[in-house]
């Protein structure tokens, strides 16, 4: 990878409610997100996906389609490599296997399918990962 750029993934999962998975992170970035990680080096865009998924969330990915590659302009804060820059592939989870629940207690709050409205409420009060600005929601339709 070039320095200074790094590569992660995120997905947008809905339930038939149209609410969309989302993981409360109590670290930096801290806040509301969509599940998201770091793509290990050589490692494809979906098989990271397929991988961070359960990791986060135990929910076990079926179908997914690539919806969206986005540069995302990051603090070396944030990014536990300490990259500013971040390649964010963006996929659409399509069907899967299982209820969310938190795997990593010591780094999120709560996972779990939320509806448009409350998303919207953390936003306002600024609890979002600035990782993923307002626009980035509404892009994927998650607003």
């Amino acid at each position: 990878m070039i320095s200074g750029i790094c590569a992660s993934v995120t997905a947008v999962l809905r339930n038939p409610k149209d609410e969309v998975l989302v993981v409360y992170r109590f670290r930096n970035p801290k806040g509301l997100a969509t599940p998201a990680g770091h793509i290990k080096w050589e490692e494809d865009a979906g098989v990271a996906i397929r991988r961070i998924i359960p990791e986060i969330t135990d929910i076990t990915v079926k179908d997914i389609v690539r919806k969206k590659e986005q540069l995302i302009d990051v603090s070396p804060v944030y990014c536990n490599r300490g990259k500013g820059i971040h390649v964010c592939y963006v996929y659409e989870i399509l069907s899967w296997n299982g209820n969310p629940k938190v795997m990593k207690p010591i780094k999120h709050k709560f996972v779990r399918f939320m509806p448009k409205s409350e998303v919207a409420e953390y936003i306002k009060h600024g609890e979002i990962d600035p990782c993923f600005p307002k626009i980035l929601w509404e892009k994927l339709g998650i607003l």
